[in-house]
């Protein structure tokens, strides 16, 4: 059999605390269409839903229970005065009290008003009930310790089914809707009295709205219908309003009924249109599977409905959550890619060329000092050590600003090492002591003001990422991480060192001078091409590490809206929905059947 505990959703929303929003209902988690931005209510029909079908089963084997609804002023009392045969609905009195009242047969006639335990609180006449209502309300007395009230009238109409009076819609108090709501679903069918010379008002329509998505057959009893002209006049305004509301729509005038009754009229039903209905009363009170078939039916679609839009966001979700990471990889990858590039250009082009041209242009003592300075092992691991150090706070700066949304500003992410030198010095400090506090990202933002086109691109980072950067963006910086490296000073020393200086001959000889400086050029580049690898090597484990711990942080970002992306727990979450989506099809077939339309979308059910 079909149960709505197996629902994956209300498994996830079950565990959570209270205040605590699950990922289907957090306000800034909506729909990519514009058109359907409104926050799912998701425990709220959940739950109703529930409460619907679990109090319809526990009704199954009851009477019948006919509710009678409408706004004040609308002739409802007098509609069931009508019904009962008897003056028992006072709505200038009761409506105050914010109390149903239920009418039922009794050979011998009583009134009870019950508390909210079931017990007994008063049992008296009609007569003393109104009485004693009367002089609660001059007493101010509070009327919300009592549930309902019970009539029993004798009343051969009444033998199959319970009519229920209801507190009328914008009636005194805010609570009388509380009340009508907790009644709906006790009830089989509703009945709706609308005020013929107050048709197509907002609030009615709206709450029909509301009473609709409860799936209970709904009836429309037009009245002050009082001549043949008035239902001339306004037939065809009500088809057109009401026709895809309401199952049935009879005409009357419960006024003219009433007088009528009372005056023993033998023809007072055809005449005031009150034969139709009553002839449908009685086919109501002996036809409850079918308001208990097209109850189930549609709450079964809206708990479709609801799951269905939260599978569609879900996937939408995980889309999003897959493509950051893969911004995350991908980044990682160019910034392998660009540290490569960047030692071949530095090695190439950048290495010593300073130092070389600084040779070449000096003579004599200036020349020598220049020599022992460039051809020391400190000098030459402190060169390299420095470049590193460049790249490494290079690194860091694009990972933070790709988790601290600075790629707003462009929809290109702008690398050049040149803004690097305007770091920020706390972030250099931080960098070089391998200090484990965050670092300022002030200087990332000016960088970034400063740089040029240059290298690395990662065009529309924040189109790829859609409604999901705005709620899973890490505003947090990163903490720098410059992994030490390891030079071979001594064999830099050792190599450098054999270079021996013929200072004669390169004063003499120019053309010496030049190859002595190029052979001293291509020493150097050779002992740190021994180094090139360790660099690549460490650099590629910054950016590893900034890539791991961004795809951490995003994912607890994620976890932090209580639900699980990753694999497998995404997976199997999936495929439970989708096996429960395909049980409530089949529940919503089984319970299906000619007389029952397929409802329209659900619209507006998560207001």
């Amino acid at each position: 059999m079909f149960n709505l505990q197996e629902s994956p959703i209300r498994k996830n929303i079950q565990y959570l605390e209270e205040g605590q929003l699950s990922i289907f209902e957090d306000d800034s988690l909506t729909d990519v269409d514009e058109e359907h931005k409104q926050k799912i209510q998701v425990r709220t029909i959940l739950k109703d839903v529930e409460n619907m079908l679990g109090t319809m089963e526990g009704n199954k084997d009851k009477k019948i229970k006919l509710a009678v609804m409408g706004e004040v002023k609308a002739g409802k009392s007098t509609f069931i005065n009508v019904c009962a045969g008897k003056e028992i609905a006072y709505t200038d009195v009761w409506e105050a009290t914010a109390m149903v009242s239920e009418i039922t047969y009794a050979k011998e006639e009583y009134a009870r008003v019950y508390d909210w335990n079931g017990n007994i609180a008063k049992d008296c006449s009609f007569e003393e009930l109104l009485e004693w209502t009367e002089e609660m309300l001059d007493e101010e007395e509070d009327f919300s310790l009592f549930s309902k009230i019970e009539i029993g009238v004798d009343c051969p109409m009444l033998s199959n089914l319970v009519l229920v009076d209801t507190p009328g819609l914008l009636s005194i108090t805010s609570e009388n809707h509380d009340v009508t709501n907790q009644y709906i679903a006790e009830t089989d069918y509703i009945m709706w009295v609308i005020n013929s010379r107050n048709l197509g008002s907002k609030a009615v329509n709206d709450f029909i709205d509301k009473i609709k998505l409860s799936g209970k057959p709904l009836l429309g009893i037009i009245n002050k219908v009082d001549t043949e002209e008035t239902l001339q006049e306004i037939r065809t305004a009500v088809e057109k309003e009401y026709k895809n509301i309401f199952e049935e729509i009879f005409f009357i005038s419960a006024a003219n009924a009433w007088n009528m009754l009372q005056s023993s009229e033998t023809d007072w039903e055809s005449r005031s249109g009150f034969d139709a209905i009553m002839e449908c009363i009685e086919d109501l009170a002996e036809n409850k599977d079918y308001s208990t078939n097209k109850t189930r039916f549609y709450q079964l679609q809206r708990e479709r409905e609801v799951h269905q839009i939260i599978q569609a966001r879900i996937a939408a979700r995980k889309k999003y959550y897959d493509d950051e990471l893969a911004v995350f990889s991908r980044m990682n990858r160019e910034m392998k890619r660009v540290i490569g590039a960047e030692l071949e250009n530095w090695y190439s082009n950048e290495l010593y060329m300073e130092e070389k041209t600084n040779l070449l242009n000096a003579n004599g003592e200036e020349f020598k000092k220049l020599f022992r300075q460039y051809k020391d092992a400190s000098y030459l691991s402190d060169v390299i050590e420095r470049k590193y150090q460049e790249i490494a706070r290079f690194v860091y700066k694009k990972w933070d600003m790709l988790g601290n949304g600075l790629m707003k500003v462009s929809s290109q992410v702008i690398i050049d090492f040149s803004y690097d030198k305007d770091i920020d010095d706390s972030i250099l400090e931080a960098q070089q002591n391998m200090d484990m506090e965050e670092a300022s990202m002030e200087g990332a933002k000016d960088g970034m003001k400063k740089g040029a086109i240059l290298g690395l691109t990662l065009a529309g980072y924040y189109a790829w990422l859609g409604p999901a950067a705005e709620v899973l963006i890490l505003a947090e910086t990163l903490v720098p991480c410059v992994l030490p490296l390891a030079i071979g000073g001594a064999v830099v020393g050792s190599l450098i060192h054999t270079s021996k200086i013929d200072m004669a001959g390169i004063e003499k000889n120019a053309k010496k001078k030049q190859e002595y400086v190029e052979n001293f050029y291509e020493e150097v580049l050779k002992t740190a091409q021994k180094e090139m690898n360790g660099m690549r090597q460490a650099l590629e484990a910054c950016t590893n590490h900034y890539y791991e711990e961004r795809c951490q942080r995003y994912q607890q970002k994620a976890l932090q809206l209580h639900f699980d992306f990753t694999e497998p727990a995404y997976r199997i979450f999936y495929q439970e929905l989708e096996q429960y989506m395909t049980k409530i099809d089949t529940a919503i077939a089984e319970c299906r059947n000619d007389e029952i339309a397929v409802p329209p979308s659900m619209e507006g059910f998560g207001e």
